[in-house]
């Protein structure tokens, strides 16, 4: 990796994590134990769905 992408990567990686502070600091309550167990749940469905939905393509490249 040269040097000029490494500089480019952490200043991206930066400006990430400074846009989820401004974030959490701007809206706290979006980050509440409330909102944040109903993301969980539905991110959960929907990982299952996805995983269901790739073992049915596999059976159905397999046949």
């Amino acid at each position: 990796m040269t040097l000029f992408l490494q500089i480019l990567i952490a200043g991206i990686g930066l400006f990430f994590v400074w846009r989820i502070f401004q974030s959490m600091k701007n809206q706290p309550e979006a980050f509440s134990k409330e909102k944040m167990g109903k993301s969980f749940y539905t991110i959960g469905l929907l990982t299952l769905a996805l995983i269901a939905f790739v073992g049915l393509m596999v059976l159905f490249i397999r046949n």
